[in-house]
């Protein structure tokens, strides 16, 4: 457990360079591959202090982290909802993909941490990720699985799978952002791209798993 060590103002300063320097190296080079070393030189501070503050690499990773998945799994039940028609179903499921592009845009460094964890076996801290992730992860699932008993979705889908799928579907298109824009000029940080995205994310994932009866739902523009 991190140390409550607020009362100094700089030890406050301190927290927050380490915090700052953590979650910049952790969303580029993963949880495993950074060093406390690397850390406290990109904070510019002595490495001692993160044991001081925070007793490790494992607890300043939680401290990065703690209440992001929180954040996640809130919206998630907040939108996905049991839903009254297939409209309604498409809506929320629209809302829901936008949401998950602009905590990327709200947070990048942070999102990337979380998408790549979650990528990522790591048995330090998968009861962190278990508790505040895994959540909002079963909410998709809940979500696709409703579909499913209210008809609107075909019978033999897997839910599990589906999840899955929109999940890498919007993981992928942030964690490929940095590349698609030094490459093509087109990032999700950008309104228009972003809302585009949404469209064809809904558009395709509809199309794969709408029961035949309601056809191909082209109403996410």
């Amino acid at each position: 457990m991190a140390r409550n060590r607020s009362k100094n103002p700089n030890n406050d300063k301190t927290r927050d360079l380490l915090i700052k320097a953590a979650r910049s190296l952790f969303a580029l080079q993963g949880y495993k591959a950074t060093t406390v070393k690397e850390i406290a030189d990109k904070a510019g501070v002595n490495i001692s202090l993160i044991s001081y503050h925070f007793d490790g690499k494992e607890n300043l990773y939680r401290e990065c982290v703690s209440k992001h998945g929180k954040q996640l799994s809130e919206m998630a039940q907040k939108i996905l909802k049991t839903c009254a028609n297939v409209e309604e179903f498409r809506l929320r499921l629209k809302m829901f993909i936008e949401e998950c592009l602009l905590d990327f845009v709200k947070d990048p460094e942070l999102c990337l941490m979380a998408y790549r964890e979650a990528e990522t076996y790591n048995p330090n801290h998968q009861s962190a990720l278990n508790r505040d992730y895994m959540k909002f992860y079963e909410q998709i699932i809940v979500f696709i699985e409703e579909g499913k008993k209210s008809g609107f979705l075909k019978k033999e889908i897997n839910s599990h799978m589906c999840a899955g799928i929109l999940f890498g579907g919007i993981s992928h298109f942030i964690k490929m952002d940095k590349i698609r824009e030094q490459e093509f000029g087109k990032s999700i940080t950008e309104i228009e791209f972003r809302m585009n995205t949404t469209d064809q994310l809904t558009s395709v994932f509809l199309n794969g798993v709408l029961d035949s009866q309601y056809g191909i739902q082209d109403k996410t523009s």
